[in-house]
């Protein structure tokens, strides 16, 4: 929130909800974090979420909550498919005449391969599941922006990679399902200039399907899931101290939870992969298989240009949703003089003169933006701090490390806000100072701005700060020595912190167990408070400030394993749901007839005589009487039903010179009944049509019948 402005005379009909001099929270400090677009809306949800966290936070330490752990369970999730799908090598045979018998088998033996297999199936959803709720968190709390770009374009190619991953394991299984994603897939890869014959004619009858496209899929199903964890290590590479696995109660839920899922409801298998035959219904994995939804109703193309409009929306996120600062909030050079008049100033800057290489800043640093240089001055210290411009968020936990005030927040300084709480403190002695963290339960209070005070708490002086990470514990023995009753910091509610570690680091050197610690003999027992509240506790909040009494809660462990077994069940449950969802499948409620060849046309020779005078222009050895052009003819099909024409087209030459085969994949809906069909085929310059197979044919739905031609010039006729 930027510095109040002086009141603008009210006009008609206008509202004032508070006085002229009040405003909201943060007065001189604030949120680091600039605008965005959708705010409201953004805010709105994530205080939802926040509600429930704060709950679950109540009885639940921040470590076993698991919305604030749903990073840390997604790759939990993930390394138990990964070993799971090892594990099932032992049976799964990779050919795909095997392939469905060797699952089939595996299902029957429910408490041995068939255990594992579920378990790598539900494994896999749960990753998906709580991948997405990660993901949906961060941009609710607008983290995507800045210097967080890259761990939100590495996370979203990770959840892309991890649902390819899953798409292409359920063509592994070779069912019905199977079935359907190798035809979308053959589909959508048509489109593109990529291979020479189209995909799906390998798909169209059960003794064309080949083994070296499975194979190749099972080795990319293999293989991508070490380019996953590249990825991962990318997305995780800016943090310091990630919290890349659970803790071990959460990681029992989890474990527990999904062997459980695995015993009790064991995955299913489908009907075996018939090329001809297609059910009107199918139960999917809604995970992995809710594009088959729309792969039958809308063409490729189409497909292709709502995943790439998708696509290009969500990886250039963190550019457009962030509102520009303006011009007087123009982020400073790296480690330059701070800019006091510029609000959400970044990154956090450096006084080298009074740096004394104590290295406490680059220790606390949640993001690893903090190294120390060489000095460029005559200090007798052998190096300085420098900030990473493209790794600071301007959290300002730094400021609250530095004993000398050496490094800190342009447009919120540590050296004028001493001096404003001495001026505060002067003016109100006895008072109650309140460190309020822009994130938590003080970002909705409101302050009077001249004196620093709360209208709802008179005796509390407030002061936002951009984290609580930020207040050092020598500005807690300042405003103790002039005259403060007591200090609270109010951080985030826990494990909530936007910046990871403030509240945590805050409450560490207040309790003496981190640098630099709260000196016991400059606060008294009892002085000093922490609360960790948030946004939706100001209430709370303020019932603390008032009474001096922060609220408690100190579930027991009978609670917090029902809550967490609880959880672990509600999840378990969400997660079976979404993995059987049944869709219609069109195909099932039709038939048709697929043609499909690949033949050379005739080949024709077109010459032509160039004038003389042509001719007489060209070198000597490029003087020739006649040019010729030697391309194929066009293969016409035609295709009769009942004696009416349904099908009657030209499929041109393949190759940059149109001298190669002509290749055709043409379906065409049937009505249900008996029928005569005829197919003709024509590779002469002329009208004629040399190749021709008649036959009756019995349709009904969900069932098709295939017509190939065979390198011999006969048609065969499937089934």
């Amino acid at each position: 929130m930027a510095d109040a402005a002086p009141a603008s005379p009210r006009q008609p009909g206008a509202r004032v909800s508070e006085p002229a001099r009040l405003r909201r929270l943060p007065v001189l400090g604030g949120s680091a974090e600039p605008p965005v677009r959708g705010q409201a809306a953004l805010e709105g949800g994530d205080g939802l979420v926040l509600r429930l966290s704060v709950a679950l936070s109540r009885t639940l330490r921040a470590e076993e909550n698991p919305l604030t752990q749903s990073g840390a369970i997604t790759t939990v999730t993930f390394l138990v498919a990964v070993v799971s799908g090892i594990v099932l090598l032992f049976w799964y045979s990779t050919s795909v005449h095997g392939a469905y018998d060797s699952v089939a088998a595996m299902t029957g033996a429910r408490w041995t391969s068939g255990f594992v297999r579920t378990l790598h199936r539900y494994s896999s959803d749960a990753c998906m599941l709580f991948a997405s709720i990660h993901a949906g968190r961060l941009l609710l709390a607008r983290r995507v922006g800045g210097a967080r770009w890259l761990a939100w374009v590495t996370g979203l190619l990770s959840l892309g990679l991890l649902w390819f991953i899953g798409w292409i394991g359920y063509w592994l299984v070779w069912d019905e399902r199977g079935e359907r994603v190798a035809r979308a897939s053959a589909r959508m890869l048509d489109v593109l200039p990529v291979f020479a014959d189209p995909m799906s004619r390998s798909l169209l009858v059960d003794a064309h399907v080949s083994s070296l496209t499975f194979f190749v899929v099972f080795f990319v199903h293999m293989l991508l899931p070490l380019a996953m964890g590249v990825v991962l290590f990318i997305h995780i590479k800016r943090l310091a101290r990630p919290e890349f696995l659970t803790r071990t109660v959460l990681s029992v839920w989890v474990g527990v939870s999904l062997c459980l899922m695995s015993w009790l409801l064991p995955a299913d298998l489908a009907e075996p992969a018939r090329m001809t035959e297609s059910s009107s219904r199918l139960v999917v994995d809604g995970y992995y298989l809710l594009p088959l939804v729309l792969t039958d109703r809308v063409g490729p193309t189409a497909l292709w240009a709502v995943a790439l409009a998708l696509g290009l929306v969500l990886f250039s996120l963190p550019w457009w949703l962030v509102r520009p600062r303006g011009a007087g909030a123009i982020a400073p050079e790296p480690n330059a003089a701070p800019a006091h008049s510029a609000r959400h100033a970044r990154p956090a800057y450096v006084e080298e003169a009074r740096c004394n290489a104590c290295e406490v800043c680059v220790g606390d640093c949640p993001y690893n933006a903090i190294t120390m240089q060489p000095r460029t001055d005559d200090s007798a210290h052998p190096a300085r701090a420098f900030v990473d411009p493209s790794l600071c968020v301007g959290c300002g936990i730094c400021a609250g490390s530095c004993d000398s005030a050496g490094i800190g927040l342009g447009w919120n300084d540590s050296i004028e806000q001493r001096h404003r709480l001495d001026r505060l403190l002067e003016s109100h002695p006895g008072a109650t100072v309140a460190f309020l963290c822009a994130e938590g339960a003080g970002a909705t209070l409101t302050v009077d701005d001249a004196t620093g005070r709360l209208p709802d708490a008179p005796d509390v002086l407030a002061m936002g700060v951009p984290c609580a990470g930020w207040v050092h514990s020598l500005l807690v023995e300042r405003a103790l020595r002039r005259g403060a009753a007591r200090v609270v910091i109010a951080a985030c509610a826990p494990g909530e912190c936007r910046y990871r570690e403030g509240g945590k680091w805050s409450a560490a050197r207040l309790a003496g167990e981190r640098r630099p610690e709260l000196r016991p003999e400059k606060a008294p027992a009892g002085s000093v408070t922490t609360l960790a509240l948030g946004r939706h506790e100001a209430p709370a909040l303020l019932r603390a400030l008032r009474d001096g009494a922060a609220p408690t809660t100190r579930p027991t462990a009978v609670a917090r394993w029902a809550l967490g077994g609880g959880l672990a069940i509600a999840f378990s449950l969400f997660t079976y749901a979404g993995s059987v969802m049944p869709i219609s499948v069109p195909d099932g409620e039709r038939s048709h007839l697929t043609i499909s060849f690949k033949r050379a046309g005739m080949l024709a020779e077109q010459c032509v005589e160039p004038p003389a005078e042509e001719l007489a222009k060209r070198p000597i050895h490029m003087r020739q009487a006649k040019q010729c052009d030697r391309r194929r003819t066009d293969v016409r099909l035609r295709v009769t039903l009942d004696d009416r024409v349904i099908v009657q087209r030209a499929f041109a030459p393949g190759g940059l010179w149109r001298d190669s085969a002509s290749v055709a994949l043409e379906r065409v809906e049937l009505p249900p009944g008996e029928h005569r069909v005829r197919v003709e085929l024509g590779d002469t310059p002329d009208d004629a049509y040399g190749l021709s197979s008649e036959r009756v044919i019995l349709t009904r739905t969900g069932r098709d019948h295939v017509v190939l031609l065979g390198d011999d010039g006969q048609f065969e006729w499937h089934p």
